[in-house]
């Protein structure tokens, strides 16, 4: 975790309305995470919703937003989506290792959503720094 997302953190465990990092910051949690689910969509409390691990994923703390990227905004066969969509703690998750048993006809690296998540948040992550 770099000082950019420890600022991050801080601001969402300090109920701030949004983050005040001002650069983008990345982490990875080797061991995974969870998130919290209801009505098909990941929330940021667990009021009435189910509690979802997450596998081992990088996540890069910065805004971003589904309509500017076409990035899914939850998490899919690719094991990349916006995590907290339309909030300002919204931020990029890719996971280490995607679900297998749903990519089927090609593998993870070849896969054409796959890529074009990865392309899609290199670029917007790029745009930012």
């Amino acid at each position: 975790m770099d000082a950019a997302v420890q600022q991050w953190v801080t601001d969402l465990m300090n109920n701030a309305p949004k983050p005040t990092n001002t650069v983008p910051g990345g982490a990875y949690m080797a061991r995974g995470g969870s998130h919290f689910e209801k009505g098909g969509k990941v929330v940021m409390s667990g009021d009435g919703a189910k509690h979802v691990a997450e596998p081992p994923h990088w996540m890069l703390m910065w805004p971003f937003a589904a309509a500017g990227t076409k990035l899914p905004i939850a998490p899919n066969p690719s094991g990349v989506y916006i995590m907290l969509e339309s909030t300002p703690y919204a931020h990029l998750m890719v996971y280490q290792d995607p679900p297998q048993k749903e990519v089927t006809a090609l593998s993870r690296a070849e896969s054409p959503v796959f890529l074009h998540g990865v392309r899609s948040a290199i670029d917007c992550f790029c745009k930012t720094t």
